[in-house]
């Protein structure tokens, strides 16, 4: 795959480590997307430590993927168990995310 196929890249780690309490030092947080898809990449580099956090999707993405006010579905793509609710209010995203020791997510918005 070429990186135009893949679509766009954009880090969320600086927004979620500015204000973000339950947002360990050892998560990791990115987003991709593409004219036809959007996910929302979530590691926890952790062997030990459970975390537990709202996940905070900047305003300049929100717009960029043409988000209204409201909830949407981010769905786990890994094991196909996991979904959350993001949820946008003024413009910035929020999901509450629960990862085990050494566990990583690929939500895609449904």
């Amino acid at each position: 795959n070429s990186p135009a196929l893949m679509g766009s890249f954009q880090e969320i780690q600086t927004a979620n480590r500015q204000d973000n309490a339950g947002y360990d030092e050892l998560l990791y947080s990115y987003v991709r997307w593409s004219a036809n898809q959007k996910l929302v990449v979530v590691a926890n580099f952790s062997s030990e430590k459970t975390s537990e956090f709202d996940l905070k999707i900047p305003a300049d993405i929100i717009s960029k993927w043409n988000l209204k006010d409201g909830e949407y579905v981010l769905t786990d793509q890994l094991y196909q168990k996991n979904a959350v609710r993001l949820k946008v209010n003024n413009g910035e995203g929020r999901a509450g995310v629960t990862i085990a020791p050494s566990e990583s997510f690929i939500y895609e918005l449904k």
